[in-house]
C-alpha cells in the first residue's frame, strides 16, 4: 500500500480550538439571524415575510448577510480541519455542545425568513389532530387552519406535498406545541433539530466502520454545516428526519446490516422521496453479496410494513390520493438550469409566453441527462472505481444540477451524509463549496430582486444557478487548493468493503 501523506495541519490545532470556534459561530448566528430577525416579534404576523423583506431589501443588509455566511463557513471549515487530527471520543463534547446550543438559539430565537414550510407543517398537523386528512383537505377549507391561510402562500389551497411517515412524525411536534402559533413553530423547530442531533449516532457509527481515522471530521462536516443548522433550526425544515433515515441506511450499508437497509431507505422515501434516487445503488451493492441476497426477502417484508404503517392512517380510497400535492411537484420549476432556459426563451420571445411543449421538452431533457449520469455512476460503482458514498454523492449532485426542474437551498443538504463517508477524498470540499454557494445564492435571490427591473428573474438565474451548484463542480486544481486535503492511495477510497458478517 502506498504511504499516506500527512494532511496539512490547521494553525489552530488543539482541542480547545473547537470550543473557541463553536463559541464564535454561536455569536455569529445570534448577530446574523436572531438579533435582526427575532422570532417573538414576527412569528404571528401575516403574511410570512422573508429576511430580505424584513430588512427592506437594503443593500447593506444583503452584503452583511453574505459576509456572515462566508464567515460562518470559514469557521466551519476550520473546525473540520481541526477535527481531522482528533479522535471522535476527544471532540464529541464540544461538537455536540455547540451543535445543541447553536440549534437551540436558532430554533427559539430566529424567525424562519428563509421559507414558509414550517407554517405548512403546523397547518397539516392541526388538520390531522382535528380528524381531517391533510392529503385530502387543503388548509383554507377547514376551521382548524383557516387563520393560517395568510402564512401559507400558494400552499393555503393545496394538500400536503410530504410523505405519510412525516405527517405521522409531525404529530409529536403538534402535541408538544399545543397552545398557540409561537409554541407550534418552536415545537416543530425543536422536533426537527432533535432529528439532526439523532443522526449523529448512525453517522459516527458508519464512519467508525468505514473510515475510523476521520470519524470526528465527518461528524463535524455534517453537524456544523451552517446551511444545515440554519435550514433545520431557524427555518425548521423537516429534511432532518429524512436525512436521519438516509444516514441510517448508510449505517446499515457500512456495517453490512442488510436486513435494515431497504426498510430505512423506504422510511426516508416515505417522508421525502430523496432516498429513492440512490436506492438502486444501495440495492445493487446488497445483491452483490451472498448474505445480502439471502436476507433481501426479510428487508422487503420489513420495508412493506413500514410503508403500510405510514399509509394506512391516511388511506380512504385510491382515487382520493390523486389529490396528494406531491403529484404536482414535478410541475414546479424555478432556480434551476431548466428555469433559466425557459426564462431565456421568454426573453427571446417577449410577450408570447413559453409554450407548454417547451416546458415538457426541457423537463424530458433534464431527466434524460440525469438518467445518463446515473448509469455512469452505477457503472463506475460496479467496476469498483467509485465507492458507494462517492457514487451516491454524484447521483444526488447530478440530479440537483441536471434533473430537478425546481431547486431549493435545503436540497443541497442531501449530499452531506455521503460526503462525510468519502471525506478522505475531495467530496468534503465539494460539499462545503456547494452549500456555501447555495447560501450565497439565497442572499442574491432575496435582496437583488427589486433592484434589477425588467427581466430580473432571468438575470438572477444567470448568476444564481451557477452560484448555487458550481461548488460541487469546481476543477480539481481548485478543490485541491483547499487546506487539509490528504493524498490517498486509490485503494483507500475505492477499496473493497469489509468482509460480510455472518
Amino acid at each position: 500500500m502506498a504511504r499516506l501523506h500527512t494532511m496539512t495541519r490547521s494553525p489552530i490545532s488543539n482541542l480547545q480550538s473547537l470550543w473557541i470556534l463553536g463559541a464564535a459561530s454561536l455569536a455569529l448566528y445570534a448577530a446574523t439571524f436572531v438579533l435582526p430577525f427575532p422570532l417573538w416579534r414576527w412569528v404571528d404576523r401575516a403574511p410570512a415575510l422573508s429576511w430580505a423583506e424584513l430588512a427592506h431589501y437594503r443593500p447593506a443588509a444583503g452584503v452583511g448577510l453574505a459576509l456572515a455566511w462566508v464567515a460562518l463557513f470559514g469557521l466551519y471549515w476550520q473546525a473540520v480541519l481541526v477535527a481531522q487530527a482528533q479522535l471522535w471520543s476527544a471532540v464529541r463534547a464540544p461538537v455536540i455542545t455547540w451543535t445543541v446550543l447553536s440549534g437551540l438559539l436558532l430554533a427559539v430565537g430566529a424567525y424562519p425568513g428563509g421559507a414558509i414550510d414550517i407554517y405548512t407543517y403546523v397547518a397539516h398537523t392541526r388538520l390531522f389532530l382535528a380528524g381531517l386528512n391533510p392529503f385530502l383537505v387543503p388548509p383554507d377549507t377547514a376551521a382548524a387552519t383557516a387563520n393560517l391561510a395568510p402564512f401559507l402562500g400558494e400552499w393555503h389551497a393545496l394538500t400536503s406535498p410530504y410523505g405519510p411517515l412525516w405527517e405521522l412524525l409531525a404529530l409529536g411536534a403538534g402535541w408538544l406545541g399545543r397552545g398557540g402559533l409561537w409554541q407550534e413553530v418552536v415545537a416543530f423547530k425543536l422536533w426537527n433539530l432533535a432529528a439532526l442531533l439523532a443522526l449523529l449516532a448512525p453517522l459516527s457509527a458508519a464512519l467508525r466502520t468505514r473510515v475510523p481515522r476521520y470519524q470526528a471530521a465527518g461528524c463535524v462536516l455534517v453537524a456544523w454545516n451552517p446551511l444545515l443548522l440554519v435550514e433545520v433550526a431557524a427555518n425548521g425544515h423537516n429534511d432532518s428526519w429524512m436525512l436521519l433515515a438516509f444516514t441510517g441506511a448508510i449505517w446499515a450499508w457500512a456495517g453490512r446490516r442488510w436486513w435494515a437497509l431497504l426498510p430505512l431507505l423506504v422510511a426516508g422515501a416515505a417522508m421525502k422521496w430523496v432516498p429513492a434516487i440512490v436506492a438502486p445503488l444501495f440495492l445493487g451493492d446488497q445483491l452483490r453479496v451472498p448474505r445480502g441476497r439471502r436476507v433481501l426477502p426479510l428487508g422487503v417484508l420489513l420495508a412493506t410494513g413500514v410503508l403500510l404503517a405510514s399509509l394506512l392512517p391516511f388511506w380512504t380510497a385510491a382515487g382520493d390520493l390523486r389529490r396528494w400535492a406531491i403529484s404536482s411537484e414535478s410541475e414546479r420549476v424555478g432556480f434551476s438550469w431548466q428555469a433559466l432556459f425557459l426564462l431565456a426563451a421568454d426573453w427571446i420571445r417577449p410577450g408570447r409566453g413559453v409554450p407548454p411543449s417547451l416546458f415538457e421538452l426541457t423537463r424530458l431533457a433534464g431527466y434524460s441527462l440525469f438518467g445518463l449520469a446515473f448509469l455512469y455512476s452505477g457503472r463506475r460503482l460496479a467496476q469498483h472505481r467509485w465507492s458507494l458514498p462517492v457514487a451516491g454523492f454524484w447521483v444526488l449532485v447530478t440530479y440537483l444540477s441536471l434533473g430537478a426542474p425546481a431547486f431549493r437551498p435545503w436540497y443541497t443538504l442531501w449530499v452531506l451524509p455521503p460526503a462525510a463517508l468519502a471525506i478522505e477524498g475531495r467530496l468534503s470540499q465539494r460539499a462545503a463549496g456547494l452549500t456555501l454557494g447555495t447560501a450565497l445564492a439565497t442572499v442574491l435571490y432575496g435582496f437583488a430582486w427589486p433592484w434589477l427591473g425588467a427581466h430580473a428573474a432571468l438575470w438572477l438565474h444567470l448568476v444564481g444557478v451557477p452560484l448555487s451548484l458550481g461548488g460541487a463542480w469546481l476543477p480539481d486544481r481548485i478543490i485541491a487548493a483547499a487546506r487539509g486535503r490528504a493524498n490517498f492511495p486509490a485503494n483507500d477510497l475505492f477499496g473493497e468493503p469489509p468482509a460480510d458478517s455472518v
